[in-house]
């Protein structure tokens, strides 16, 4: 049966360059082109590279698709080498590396570029990978001292523990967006990994050594063909030949990982998660809480890109009022499960923030001591506000945190080693002021400064 022509629209100058490679399965590549042309602003151009597919498949996409480049090799040359020569040809600023067996959603490109366009740091960005169902495969992967990939998935199938931007080890090349200027200078894949993997894992590696990052942005998401295009037995004897590879290559940086394991208990996954982080602040909140400390979250995670920032929002009802696709973590539980929730990753963060006028702060308090006694304590307190004196609860705090405009702390009853720090927050003003107004809280919480 012949495919309806697919039509890729001419571009002057396209802002992103498309590469797709194939051996075989002609049907799954076509229904990604019919997605990138579906679902992509005319902003692309798109270049396909077959390895000596053993089928009809190139003939198959030359009778289809019309606006594309096709290049055939004359062998089977892998994953990396395919694109690699389709990025060759590439007149844009940025790269799409696209498997043939990913399905792309309505609105998938956008947030990527703007993400490349936000941060200059960041060299690489892959949306959040789903199964053909909608559940979460893959946000990210992380790796272990002995080269051992691992996937990074929604813990407990709850979405909130991946759906915020965030830095990550690696990302797969199933569905990457990466500045052509900082792929040509790694030098494109590496075709020593052969028929693939591992070579976007190098990729990414190659990307720190140059100061670069690469990122999750979860307002993007895709849907993967699990082991569309090849078999689950052959893709695990081409990963462990990999990993050897890698492993003697990266043997030195990868000893400085903590150890990953595909564990379904909680704390596993959010070490796994959370490797790259150093600096992780647990920000507890409730429905009753003034001022909020929402804004104090986003304004540290947006400094901070380096810290991990969870929003943990305590209410009748385990929801929180919208999913954050920013840099902030959202989690939500019942007042009456904090132990439980603390429990759970124990040992995980480095700070804990509760503000003062909460009728959850003792119990939170009380998880802190027990749960994350390694975690320093921050108490917020709203500096307007003609507040009681709390002496028992304001003796618990590390660092007092002032919230607000005024300087007047005559109403506070302090021990007198008590850090305090105020933070005025004000909206107006640039991101960059409002980072630099956090700079004295973080380091009392032992963050360096902010590398943007």
């Amino acid at each position: 049966m012949i495919s309806p022509r697919l039509r890729v629209r001419p571009v002057d100058t396209p802002r992103v360059s498309v590469a797709i490679v194939t051996w075989g399965r002609a049907d799954l590549a076509l229904d990604a082109i019919r997605s990138l042309i579906a679902h992509t602003k005319p902003c692309f151009d798109l270049t396909i590279v077959d390895n000596a597919s053993p089928d009809d498949t190139v003939s198959r996409l030359r009778q289809a698709v019309h606006g594309a480049a096709i290049i055939e090799n004359d062998l089977n040359l892998g994953f990396g080498a395919g694109m690699n020569r389709a990025a060759l040809g590439s007149r844009s600023d940025y790269l799409v590396l696209l498997n043939s067996d990913i399905i792309l959603e309505p609105g998938w490109l956008e947030p990527l570029l703007a993400a490349l366009d936000d941060d200059p740091e960041l060299a690489a960005v892959s949306p959040i990978l789903l199964d053909l169902d909608g559940t979460v495969q893959e946000a990210g992967s992380t790796i272990g001292p002995d080269a051992l990939t691992v996937g990074i998935a929604a813990i407990n199938d709850d979405d909130r523990t991946v759906a915020f931007q965030r830095r990550v080890p690696f990302a797969s090349a199933a569905c990457l967006v990466v500045r052509r200027a900082a792929f040509e200078r790694a030098g494109g894949f590496d075709v020593v990994f052969g028929m693939g993997y591992y070579e976007d894992v190098e990729l990414a590696f190659d990307l720190e050594a140059m100061g670069l990052r690469v990122a999750i942005v979860p307002a993007s998401r895709v849907r993967h063909v699990r082991n569309g295009s090849t078999s689950p037995e052959v893709a695990r004897r081409l990963s462990e030949r990999n990993q050897r590879i890698f492993l003697g290559r990266w043997e030195d940086r990868l000893r400085l990982l903590p150890s990953v394991a595909r564990a379904h208990a909680i704390r596993p996954q959010l070490t796994a998660r959370d490797v790259l982080a150093a600096d992780r602040i647990l920000i507890v909140t409730d429905q009753t809480s003034r001022p909020s400390l929402g804004a104090l979250a986003a304004a540290i995670a947006d400094g901070w890109r380096d810290a991990r920032i969870t929003l943990l929002e305590l209410r009748d009802h385990d929801t929180v009022d919208s999913p954050c696709t920013d840099f902030v973590e959202r989690a939500g539980c019942h007042p009456d499960d904090v132990a439980v929730w603390f429990r759970s990753r124990y040992g995980h963060y480095s700070a804990v923030v509760v503000i003062d006028d909460a009728p959850t702060a003792n119990l939170v308090l009380v998880a802190r001591a027990q749960y994350q006694p390694q975690a320093m304590t921050v108490i917020a307190h709203d500096a307007a506000a003609p507040s009681p004196a709390m002496g028992v609860l304001w003796r618990r705090a590390d660092v007092m945190l002032l919230l607000g405009e005024t300087e007047d702390r005559r109403h506070l009853t302090l021990p007198a080693e008590t850090v305090t720090v105020s933070v005025a927050l004000s909206s107006v003003g640039s991101p960059a002021a409002r980072t630099r107004e956090l700079v004295p809280l973080m380091a009392q919480l032992g963050a360096a400064p902010p590398r943007r």
